[in-house]
């Protein structure tokens, strides 16, 4: 609601000179308000201008949300497609312990967690028969630990790997 004190000193300048005190901000926010509330009665063509930036701002906020849109819904048919790719490959056989551990427990957390712990002794089990077979052709302690290393093991399944006491590996006297 525009004050009677202020209508008539807005009459007074007229549309011109009041757009010029409005775009140049001359005014304290109350007033500033009560102008471009005037301008927007009296002045058809600044009601048209601020109607197209509000049209702008609106059209701008909608393609912004429709992009997130159209992104959650290129994430919600992808994302499982992209999951599934590093998940690891199950056996048939860990696929039915997987699926005794959902139907016990009935967390992917905890079962996801119990695969790969097997993962992890199948493969120490798989580096202690290479080792084993290392070491039956003449290789030395050093070189299966060398070996070892190179697979990225830690010392603890390096020193269970090759027979290596964990002291000995650690301080390099093997």
């Amino acid at each position: 609601m525009i004050s009677p004190e202020n209508r008539s000193e807005f009459d007074d300048l007229g549309v011109d000179e009041l757009r010029k005190r409005v775009e140049a901000s001359t005014y304290d926010p109350e007033k500033l308000r009560q102008a471009r509330e005037y301008l927007h009665e009296h002045d058809p063509a600044w009601a048209s201008v601020e109607l197209a930036k509000v049209a702008g701002r609106r059209a701008t906020i909608a393609l912004y949300i429709s992009g997130i849109s159209a992104i959650a819904v290129v994430a919600t048919f992808i994302g499982p497609y992209i999951a599934s790719k590093f998940q690891p490959q199950l056996t048939a056989y860990g696929q039915q312990i997987y699926d005794s551990c959902l139907a016990q427990r009935g967390n992917t957390t905890a079962c996801d967690a119990l695969i790969r712990m097997m993962q992890r002794a199948a493969d120490e089990q798989a580096m202690k028969k290479e080792a084993g077979k290392m070491l039956a052709a003449g290789s030395s302690k050093r070189e299966v630990a060398e070996w070892a290393r190179k697979q990225g093991l830690s010392n603890i399944d390096i020193s269970n790997i090759a027979g290596i006491p964990l002291s000995d590996l650690e301080a390099g006297k093997y």
